[in-house]
């Protein structure tokens, strides 16, 4: 539970930090995979309807027996590229070589009629003097794949800005949880030392009518009060806890009561542990001096129980 706990706290002081990260890895996402593997499905989307097109076209008029030259192929592949602003990749050679795979695959036309429109194909891959290297990419081309580069830099750019940016408020809030948690700390021990002070002055209250001694803070004997009540000495240790009083505050508690000829009241607003209550048992069954536990939290509980405490050991 305190690790579930620990984990929330710290998911909700860190929430802003978080999302900045996963900004940033969105960011590296869209503009390193996203949007350049984006423009290329645009390009390759391109590059396809002008091919289909390219094809539709050139078969329509081999099919309908109209004449074609070379420089009328070279002249519809140029028409295409500026209407869509792209580089068309493949040479007129190639271009011809799927046209005549259409032909061939279309069972629609007579097989005779497949063959004269193959060889009407030949004629013209014929009339290209020398095999064309693929064209060079054209500005437009260029200038995509140049844009590409510089939307994945910019966005490594900002994403690395972000992750500095991100990295510095971390530090700056981790400083700022830092002060917070010592200025928490600081008025809890002031509230604590303020609380303990005021719980020694209840007990103090709870002892009017006694014969007592109030030790100063100033001279720490290890004890708060010296009572003598109907011809016996005790000692009261005034201990205010925020927890439950473990065996090692009893044991040092204990080592108190070697150097004393007294009783021993320890008054608390805490409870004590079952280990520590048990402990008490075990220690006041085999030992002469006794150790007494007073548990309240104003002077009418405390003064309630004190007085037992002296009237059962008179």
């Amino acid at each position: 539970m305190n690790c579930l706990k620990w984990i929330w706290e710290w998911s909700k002081r860190n929430l802003s930090n978080m999302f900045s990260i996963l900004g940033i890895l969105l960011t590296i996402y869209f503009g390193v995979y996203y949007v350049p593997g984006y423009l290329q499905e645009m390009r390759e989307e391109k590059v396809n309807t002008i091919n289909e097109g390219l094809i539709e076209n050139i078969q329509e008029l081999l099919y309908n027996n109209q004449r074609l030259t070379v420089e009328e192929i070279d002249s519809l592949i140029k028409a295409k590229e500026i209407k869509y602003t792209i580089s068309y990749p493949y040479t007129k050679d190639e271009l011809l070589i799927q046209i005549s795979g259409r032909f061939l695959e279309n069972k629609f036309i007579p097989l005779e009629q497949r063959k004269s429109l193959i060889e009407k194909i030949e004629n013209l891959r014929k009339e290209i003097k020398e095999p064309q290297p693929k064209p060079e990419e054209k500005s437009s081309t260029v200038v995509s794949s140049i844009l590409e580069k510089l939307i994945s830099i910019l966005s490594l750019g900002l994403a690395l800005l972000g992750l500095i940016s991100t990295a510095q408020k971390a530090k700056r809030d981790r400083h700022e949880q830092i002060k917070e948690d010592l200025e928490e700390r600081e008025t809890e021990l002031q509230n604590s030392i303020m609380n303990a002070f005021s719980f020694e002055l209840t007990v103090r209250e709870a002892l009017n009518g006694k014969s007592f001694v109030h030790h100063s803070h100033g001279h720490d004997t290890g004890y708060d009060f010296t009572v003598n009540e109907n011809n016996r000495e005790y000692v009261i240790q005034c201990k205010y806890y925020q927890k439950a009083i473990n065996v090692t505050e009893i044991r040092g508690l204990i080592n108190i009561l070697t150097n004393l000829n007294a009783a021993l009241i320890l008054v608390t607003n805490a409870q004590l542990t079952n280990t520590a209550r048990n402990f008490i048992k075990e220690y006041t069954n085999s030992n002469s001096r006794q150790l007494f536990v007073v548990q309240g939290t104003n002077r009418e509980e405390i003064s309630r129980q004190l007085n037992s405490i002296f009237e059962s050991n008179s």
